[in-house]
């Protein structure tokens, strides 16, 4: 018998959490779900005997790990796809999933597809048979939206919801590299040709200017005090900037440095407007596709709040919950929490007065990528400018101060010659 730790929705609302005792992870998952409606996480909490243990009880509760490779989001977006083309063209669920089995590329993904049509031939439905199947490396919005749709008999549409959803985080994911992988390039290519300029060239000139016995300028005597100290010092310039960054992520593990350093995230120029706009993106698109499959929204806000990937924002946007059960609407949580561009609120109002908002938050979920995409095209500007100028600037005043250097000596050993 393992112990684990459960995290889930309350039948009668409400988070809970918990600690049992299972003889597997599937037995604790059904345990759990006889009490909670949504089961947000499920984790072993003891670590295991070497030699025993199966890959789906060792297994982490974070979407990606499946069979030790991780799974990559547009294929199980074309997964999601695949099965929704299956369900609208006709097929029964066991068929519709042996289709998408056969379809996708990850081999991970395509015998856990296997299993899970086995389970449902045998009479299981989908969603417990996805549940009962390495639930741990599958995201909860998922296995809820799947549990709702199958509920309200939309499983085709809720599955071509997801597929969108799945296909808009990878888009987002690769957008936000994109935008600090050319400024970062940069960064570094200029830290590397400083490094070569401080360790190599400087030195030389510096001998050169030595045996001629000149006066350097103010601006050269600089450039050789610096090259002096990073000849002295580069290990431990190296090791101390590999130290901070470990100790860096150290400190992120603890709850308090996270939620600070989420915070102070926000107020970042350029990315802090990036990284709001990336939650609030990852939201919206999680709560169409929660709220088209028919699941109440107070539930679906507490799903959809944990695919945020800010702490600040993901903590704030849970403490939504509770005002949503005690009757108040959508746009007026958010307006209360103040997260996200008040546009959204405003949008989600005029929605719920009409009573179309799951057309609205469909609408709000693209709109929101179109925003991501402009602010991501001119974050990668700005940062691109400012990259330019700081690796730039720095090489230009290094050289500038050896050939300053340089038109010195060339003037003393002109009036050597002269003389």
């Amino acid at each position: 018998m393992a112990q684990y730790k459960y995290t889930g929705i309350a039948r009668q609302g409400g988070r809970v959490s918990g600690t049992l005792e299972a003889s597997s992870r599937e037995e604790a998952l059904l345990r759990v779900r006889d009490t909670c409606q949504v089961v947000l996480s499920l984790k072993r909490s003891l670590l295991p005997r070497k030699g025993s243990g199966s890959a789906e009880e060792d297994g982490k509760s974070r979407f990606g790990d499946m069979g030790g490779s991780r799974l990559n989001l547009k294929t199980f977006a074309m997964m999601c796809r695949q099965i929704s083309i299956s369900l609208d063209g006709g097929m029964r669920t066991a068929q519709a999933v042996g289709m998408a089995a056969e379809a996708v590329p990850d081999r991970c993904l395509r015998r856990w597809l296997k299993e899970v049509r086995q389970d449902v031939e045998s009479g299981a439905s989908l969603a417990d048979s996805m549940a009962g199947r390495r639930a741990a490396f599958l995201p909860a919005a998922f296995l809820e939206t799947v549990r709702a749709g199958e509920a309200s008999g939309t499983l085709g549409k809720t599955f071509a919801d997801l597929s969108r959803h799945y296909e808009r985080q990878y888009k987002t994911r690769s957008q936000l590299r994109s935008a600090m992988a050319y400024p970062a390039f940069l960064l570094a290519a200029g830290t590397v040709v400083m490094g070569v300029i401080l360790l190599y060239a400087v030195p030389a000139f510096t001998q050169a200017l030595e045996q001629a016995g000149t006066e350097a300028p103010p601006l050269t005597r600089l450039v050789i005090r610096v090259s002096r100290f990073v000849q002295l010092w580069w290990r431990a310039l190296v090791l101390g900037t590999a130290g901070l960054f470990a100790l860096f992520r150290l400190l992120d593990g603890v709850p308090r440095f996270h939620l600070l350093s989420a915070r102070l995230q926000l107020r970042l120029p350029v990315l802090g407007k990036l990284a709001e706009l990336s939650a609030a993106s990852r939201f919206i698109t999680a709560m169409a596709a929660l709220a088209g499959s028919g699941m109440p929204i107070p539930d679906a806000v507490e799903t959809a709040s944990g695919v945020i990937d800010n702490a600040f924002l993901r903590g704030k946007a849970a403490e939504m919950v509770p005002l949503l059960r005690q009757g108040l609407s959508l746009s007026d949580s958010l307006y209360i929490q103040n997260i996200f561009p008040h546009t959204l609120a405003e949008t989600l109002a005029v929605g719920e007065s009409s009573g179309e908002i799951e057309s609205t938050l469909a609408c709000l979920s693209s709109c929101c990528e179109e925003d991501l995409d402009a602010a991501s095209s001119a974050a990668v500007k700005k940062l691109t400018l400012a990259a330019l100028l700081a690796a730039g600037g720095l090489v230009l005043l290094m050289l500038g101060g050896i050939y300053l250097g340089m038109f010195g000596m060339y003037d003393a050993m002109g009036s050597a010659l002269a003389v």
